[in-house]
């Protein structure tokens, strides 16, 4: 009986630690949409969002004209979630790491469209959660119709970049790459052969003239 009474505390202590490594995790997540306010977003030139998006039943909701929205932050290594869902013709997008090229403030863009099916757009690498015009979604994703919820990831670390869609893999590519290199060569980004790799940069929703709501933004810093 002593032994049994001697472990117990020591049992607790495990389960103790456990359950806190646990939360540690959990609290990595940061909320960047608090599902009341836009606190957190502003316009490009980090003034108050005052149209164009509205906050409502806990969504974010892009409503009218009045630009694209970005974060005040800027971030280098992240995981960001997000589910979005879209109407008909929806196009929108997430993209990450802007950055000023010339005169036009840019980053890789995880695509939000209606897809179709089949599919309105013939070029893939414009399709949801695509590299916007780089690298096409594979296979693997499934994409919810408009009216129904999907989960985005977006995992930006160091060179290496991922799009997720609904629990699956879409896109995996590298900045540093040639393949990165040759598919912006490709695009109509080709006047910056440096698009996509600086190594920080503002979250930016985008507004592109059509309804898509937004909903459980977050995000994790990686190291």
């Amino acid at each position: 009986m002593k032994r049994i009474s001697l472990a117990l505390p020591a049992i607790s202590f495990m389960l103790a630690a456990v359950t806190y490594a646990q939360q540690g995790k959990d609290d990595a997540w940061v909320t960047l949409f608090d599902g009341k306010t836009l606190d957190g977003w502003t316009t490009l030139d980090k003034k108050p969002v005052t149209k164009g998006w509205v906050v409502e039943d806990g969504l974010l909701h892009r409503t009218d004209t009045g630009g694209d929205i970005y974060t005040e932050k800027e971030y280098a290594n992240f995981i960001v979630e997000f589910e979005w869902r879209s109407v008909a013709n929806t196009n929108s997008g997430v993209k990450y790491r802007m950055k000023l090229y010339g005169k036009e403030y840019l980053g890789p863009e995880y695509q939000i469209l209606d897809d179709g099916e089949p599919p309105k757009t013939k070029n893939p690498k414009m399709r949801t959660a695509s590299i916007y015009e780089l690298f096409a979604p594979n296979d693997k994703r499934k994409l919810n119709p408009p009216g129904q919820w999907n989960t985005g990831r977006i995992v930006a670390n160091g060179t290496r970049i991922e799009h997720w869609i609904n629990g699956e893999k879409a896109v995996d590519a590298n900045t540093a790459s040639a393949d990165w290199a040759k598919a912006v060569a490709a695009s109509k980004f080709n006047k910056y052969p440096e698009y996509g790799r600086n190594p920080s940069g503002r979250i930016m929703l985008q507004n592109h003239g059509t309804e898509v709501w937004f909903r459980n933004i977050r995000i994790k810093l990686l190291p």
